[in-house]
């Protein structure tokens, strides 16, 4: 069984001049003995039903930091760092960077956490994870958000993100780190300020003693470039996996410009999930940031609706 603690130095922002707790961290065990790491944002004491937010496959947390403190102010979010990113242990063996893995980790945490039914959102890989939940731990679910992920995924988009991976230069400072991202996601997010960019490029590196270096295992890109591989020569679906999900209310964010989720992709979910909402974000590629115009009150309506249910 995995353990846990809660640390004690809580971060805090200012909200209507007054400063307040917004998220603490936990930091937990998992069945293979790695250390895991966590953001609990909210309060435990409401009835609101929580959200549980899961990153994409190199990012981290603090891709839904902004969201999160919007979702707090009226419910529990649970963020954790996945296995080998972010402030999560990096595995000793590589083969476990899998998302039934880290399925596995997101149930520990919501075992400890004391989380028994929740919304959960999927970016990308995070999306994902929460079909799989769906299939292995239905009574978990409430509500289902993908965002820019489906059961079909695009071999084109796959190669394009192992090339990134695999070939991302090491940044000489904060303002190459911004020019390095701008360089290989502008296509997908285009018209993004500079500030902007400089804020993901805090997300995606860390420093260190060896300078600014990527925020995950770098292990991960080749494991990525094997799952590649073998999706080239057997394309993989996860259509039974999808089935799962709709027994429950869902939202898919589909980025308009996006070379993983294709429009016909979007359409078929549509057409077998009838409680399945689609929002397109205009002018967005893989994956929408959940910053853009509407797509935070879609993302509340879901959550109304899952609540009624």
């Amino acid at each position: 069984m995995a353990d846990s603690s809660r640390s004690q130095n809580p971060h805090a922002a200012v909200r209507n001049g007054i400063e307040v707790q917004v998220f603490e961290e936990i930091f937990f065990t998992s069945q293979d003995n790695l250390t895991l790491y966590a953001r609990d944002y909210g309060t435990h004491h409401t009835d609101a039903l929580p959200i549980v937010c899961l990153h994409g496959f190199s990012h981290n947390s603090e891709d839904f930091h902004e969201l999160a403190l919007h979702l707090s102010q009226a419910r529990r979010v649970i963020v954790p760092d996945l296995r080998g990113r972010g402030r999560s242990e990096y595995a000793q063996d590589k083969s476990t960077y899998t998302a039934f893995h880290e399925m596995l980790d997101v149930l520990d945490l919501l075992l400890i956490a004391g989380v028994h039914q929740a919304v959960i959102l999927g970016t990308s890989r995070g999306g994902i994870i929460a079909m799989l939940m769906a299939a292995f731990r239905p009574t978990m679910l409430k509500a289902v958000i993908l965002n820019d992920i489906g059961p079909a995924i695009e071999h084109k988009g796959l190669l394009r993100l192992s090339g990134q991976l695999n070939t991302l230069p090491k940044p000489d400072d904060w303002n190459h780190a911004r020019e390095i991202l701008s360089m290989a996601h502008g296509h997908a997010l285009p018209g993004l300020s500079d500030d902007a960019w400089q804020g993901m490029a805090k997300r995606r590196f860390k420093e260190t003693n060896r300078g600014l270096v990527v925020d995950y295992d770098p292990a991960l890109a080749k494991t990525f470039s094997a799952e590649v591989g073998k999706a080239q020569v057997n394309p993989k679906t996860y259509w039974p996996l999808f089935t799962a999900i709709t027994a429950f209310p869902g939202l898919l964010i589909f980025g308009e410009l996006s070379e993983l989720l294709s429009s016909k992709t979007a359409k078929e979910m549509a057409k077998r999930h009838k409680d399945l909402e689609v929002f397109t974000v205009k002018n967005r590629g893989h994956a929408p940031l959940l910053n853009e115009p509407g797509v935070v009150k879609a993302i509340d309506t879901l959550i109304v609706k899952a609540e009624r249910a």
